[in-house]
């Protein structure tokens, strides 16, 4: 019966054994996927976020060309048609307002594309990370220390000018028909000549006026233009910025996020490791006090042997 326990024992501890080594290994084996699978996701979300950023780029920049070309468009129509000393104080206010709210609304549309690119590249480590995401709110548009458009040096036609430019014209016309109408005797100051005058003068004075409101207009588009352009390049430059200061937000956060996961996985897998010398230790402990019970068993059988031997030779 002894015998019997003891063989019973041996092979439930290597029953045991066996199954714990199991265990382990499907363990080992878990932690080995969980490692793999960071190791994917590492490389997933560091592709995702480049990705996203150089899109960001590029989008953010187009956005804001595009609003800006608007705004030109309605600056040429406007002095296309419009003479710029009438417009333009009523202009210059238009043209801040309009080229400020293009920047904000380019602002606001980078913060909340930031925001989709960050809970994107937390699906990466599963959606249970999508809620703790760092603080990008950035530090503002800067639309309140927006430069206003300056007025640009507009020349105005003066009375004084106008009567100058007349009086040019019309002595050619005088001069002209007074030389024509003094072949007929006349002289060469007279009602035909002065009429000459007048209509040439009129012309004169028209073409111009024409002329210098055509040169108001080119000053006046050339300085909105140079001063939309300024905004842009500004502007352009901080949304540059501010995308990038988004990306080292991000990556500093999924970088520390990626470590601690893997932090964590090389705890699970030295924990693992640990419980499995333990053990194999108790093992083969147990194994060893298994050996000396047997031993002890022998022991106890031998001398039971030698006892009876001698009491037969006694009775003998």
């Amino acid at each position: 019966a002894a015998a019997e326990l003891v063989e019973s024992l041996r092979d439930r501890a290597e029953s045991a054994g066996q199954d714990a080594g199991l265990g382990q290994a499907a363990l080992l084996q878990r932690a080995q996927r969980r490692a793999d699978d960071l190791r994917r996701q590492n490389t997933k979300w560091q592709n995702l976020l480049s990705d996203e950023i150089t899109d960001l780029l590029s989008d953010a920049e187009y956005d804001l060309r595009e609003r800006t070309r608007k705004i030109v468009n309605t600056i040429d129509r406007t002095f296309d048609e419009g003479d710029p000393a009438k417009v333009w104080d009523e202009f210059a206010p238009w043209l801040d307002n309009a080229l400020a709210e293009a920047v904000d609304v380019n602002y606001t549309w980078l913060a909340d594309r930031a925001e989709w690119i960050a809970q994107a590249v937390a699906q990466c480590f599963g959606a249970q990370y999508d809620r703790a995401l760092p603080d990008l709110r950035l530090d503002g548009s800067g639309v309140d220390g927006l430069d206003d458009v300056r007025r640009p040096k507009i020349e105005k036609f003066k009375v004084g000018q106008q009567a100058f430019t007349g009086l040019r014209g019309s002595y050619g016309g005088v001069l002209m028909f007074g030389l024509v109408t003094s072949l007929a005797g006349l002289p060469l100051i007279n009602p035909v000549s002065i009429g000459a005058g007048a209509a040439f003068a009129a012309k004169t004075i028209k073409d111009e006026g024409g002329m210098r409101l055509q040169r108001r207009q080119a000053v006046a588009k050339q300085a909105a233009q140079r001063h939309v352009d300024d905004v842009f390049l500004r502007f352009s430059k901080e949304c540059r910025d501010s995308i990038r200061v988004v990306q080292r937000r991000l990556r500093d956060h999924f970088t520390g996020l990626a470590e601690e996961l893997a932090d964590e996985l090389t705890r699970e897998r030295e924990t693992i490791m640990a419980g499995t010398a333990e053990r194999e230790r108790r093992t083969v402990h147990i194994r060893r006090e298994i050996d000396r019970l047997a031993g002890l068993h022998q022991r106890a059988g031998e001398l039971g042997t030698i006892a009876g031997r001698q009491r037969r030779e006694l009775s003998a």
